[in-house]
């Protein structure tokens, strides 16, 4: 290790996709959660109601009774679009946190079921 030749090397930063991952924190994170006891509670139309109620909310940032724009959201924005300079839809993004969280789902099984 004196000359350098059992170093550790120096870490490299991952950059993780911003994007994806908060798609995965609403879904798993509790908000996911929020929108699964709502419907439970009020059924389809409970639904219906919270969402429209989610969409007004944000619609009117900064306003009284409304959405407040938390002061990292612009520097989120642009991590999000410089990672995802061609984005069109939200689809594929849905389709591929839902992924990540399946395999992980599958990882932690198999972590559980060696112990």
């Amino acid at each position: 290790m004196a000359n350098g030749s059992g170093a550790i090397p120096p870490l490299v930063p991952m950059l993780t996709d911003r994007l994806v991952q908060e798609i995965k924190w609403f879904l798993t994170g509790g908000a996911a959660g929020v929108f699964y006891r709502v419907f439970q509670l009020f059924g389809e139309v409970g639904k219906g109601d919270f969402l429209l109620f989610m969409f007004d909310y944000v619609e009117k940032p900064n306003e009284k009774e409304h959405f407040t724009i938390p002061g990292n959201m612009s520097k989120d924005l642009e991590l999000i679009q410089k990672q995802h300079p061609n984005i069109e839809t939200i689809n594929y993004y849905l389709k591929r946190a839902v992924k990540e969280i399946e395999e992980e789902k599958k990882t932690s099984q198999t972590d559980q079921s060696k112990d």
